[in-house]
């Protein structure tokens, strides 16, 4: 969100006049009160309209609203409202936009992947991310229906684990996804979204 010529411009108002207005257009275009978006609702929709700059999605799944208090030994402390706002920042200095959605309800994630690809009760059959950087919880090693909404969209991802799946118990080490992902980043702690930012910033900029 920025202020130009005494209006407010969000979303894809302020990259339209960037791209197409130029700056001495801006006044021309309509005011908007900016809105706070709950991001646990699945039936909330993009603030994007457009993949022009490049954009990403982050994805947490069961569970993960708990970082920094569960488990810090295996999950550190920082806070997930710690971890969104340091991949938004990284993101931005990237040039790309990123939203951030958690869910404790395997059907909510998979209404938000197909609300990132257009579909959906309001739905415009039109992709609003470019990527997909998802750590779906436990719902990594048992979701069919999750592996199912990430391949139907077409929408590349990549699968982000805090901690080492596979040095933890047996029935953590099967993924339902693995095989899908572009990339799998495991064992980094809460600095696996970080390498995760870094390397979708890197493929969006080589359009890939």
């Amino acid at each position: 969100m920025r202020k130009v010529g005494g209006f407010i411009l969000t979303g894809a108002e302020e990259y339209r006049c960037r791209s197409r207005c130029g700056r001495e257009l801006a006044d021309h275009l309509p005011y908007r009160k900016a809105e706070a978006i709950d991001s646990t609702d699945p039936s909330d929709t993009f603030n994007i309209n457009s993949t022009t700059m490049g954009s990403i999605l982050i994805i947490n799944g069961p569970n993960l609203n708990l970082l920094g208090t569960r488990e810090p030994a295996i999950y550190g402390s920082e806070t997930l409202s710690d971890v969104e706002s340091s991949a938004k920042s990284l993101a931005s200095s990237h040039g790309l936009t990123l939203e951030t959605f958690q869910s404790n309800h395997e059907g909510h994630i998979i209404d938000r992947i197909h609300q990132a690809a257009g579909f959906g009760p309001n739905g415009d059959g039109k992709k609003h991310v470019d990527w997909i950087i998802i750590n779906p919880g436990a719902l990594t090693h048992t979701s069919v229906g999750l592996r199912d909404a990430l391949t139907g969209v077409s929408i590349p991802f990549v699968e982000c684990h805090i901690s080492n799946v596979h040095a933890r118990e047996e029935f953590r080490h099967k993924s339902f996804l693995s095989d899908k992902a572009v990339a799998v980043i495991a064992g980094l702690g809460t600095f696996g979204y970080t390498a995760a930012v870094d390397f979708v910033a890197k493929k969006i900029k080589a359009g890939k």
